[in-house]
């Protein structure tokens, strides 16, 4: 349409340098202690949601880009290793983010917004262990994770709402892990099957106030595969949640989800209809693979 057309100045051009230094120490084979300095980034560019937008051709082009999204922070551990068999590590982590982009949907008056500048930080700690058979027939490994992630600094969302303390959404506090794998030759035939569970605490669904939570929930995978002696052929089958959990990734306000007069005064969004999108649920694969 006349008057929506950007014709020059929109370039986006930028460098970053991201060190990372890590410092370790062994003080016998069986233990080692280290500690890091990691720093990185993720490159900005140009804000797609004002494209197409009335009067649009009128912005300056700085209006539609925005910086790279930064990152660093320092994470501490030591592993254990009483070999060949069993191995530990725990693992802490204290780290910032910086020029964060936010995008949301204002269902109030149907637009887009990204939001720039945002800040974050994230302080964690995960114990991991694995433990091997003496023949490596089968290897068990499990861990448990803590994350606090929460914005910080001043972050204004499309309610008007400020964040700042709150937590980053579709984060979960705590998460925890558990694998078995098996595996045996029968006659040069190579059999394998195993069984991974996978548990999240709850979380927010969105950059809103009073936004629908999800669950907490328990995924589980199972696979088993044969393979021919000459390595030649393999067939395997997967299960894949095989508990059928229909878990939410985010949310957020539908369109025209409330009466007409919700309008004046804006309707808080949590309250609107949501509309979430969700991972699949049970899935069952089978693959039949052949080398030449």
């Amino acid at each position: 349409a006349q008057g929506t057309t950007l014709d020059e100045g929109l370039h986006f051009e930028d460098d970053e340098i991201t060190p990372e230094v890590v410092l370790s120490w062994a003080p016998h084979s069986a233990l080692r202690l280290y500690a890091a300095y990691r720093s990185g980034y993720k490159a900005g560019g140009v804000d797609t949601s004002k494209m197409p937008y009335p009067g649009f051709g009128q912005l300056s082009p700085d209006a539609f880009l925005f910086g790279n999204e930064t990152a660093d922070g320092y994470e501490l551990g030591w592993t254990w290793t009483s070999r060949p068999r069993l191995q530990m590590g725990v693992t802490a982590h204290f780290l910032e983010y910086s020029e964060l982009q936010v995008q949301q949907f204002n269902s109030n008056d149907l637009t887009y917004k990204t939001l720039s500048g945002v800040k974050a930080s994230s302080e964690g700690v995960s114990l991991e262990a694995q433990w091997k058979s003496e023949g490596g027939n089968l290897n068990l490994q499990g861990g448990i994770h803590y994350v606090d992630a929460e914005f910080t600094g001043q972050f204004m969302n499309v309610e008007g709402q400020f964040l700042d303390g709150t937590r980053v959404p579709r984060t979960p506090q705590t998460s925890a892990e558990f694998n078995i794998h098996y595996g045996l030759n029968f006659g040069g035939w190579k059999v394998e099957t195993g069984l991974n569970t996978r548990y999240l605490s709850r979380y927010p669904l969105d950059e809103i106030l009073g936004t629908p939570h999800q669950q907490e929930f328990v995924l589980y995978d199972v696979f088993v595969s044969v393979a021919s002696p000459t390595r030649h052929y393999e067939l395997s089958l997967a299960g894949l949640n095989l508990s059928d959990e229909i878990y939410a990734m985010s949310s957020m306000a539908r369109p025209f989800a409330c009466p007409s007069d919700c309008f004046s005064p804006a309707y808080p969004l949590y309250q609107f209809d949501q509309v979430v999108t969700s991972a699949l649920g049970r899935q069952v694969a089978i693959r039949l693979s052949a080398k030449f």
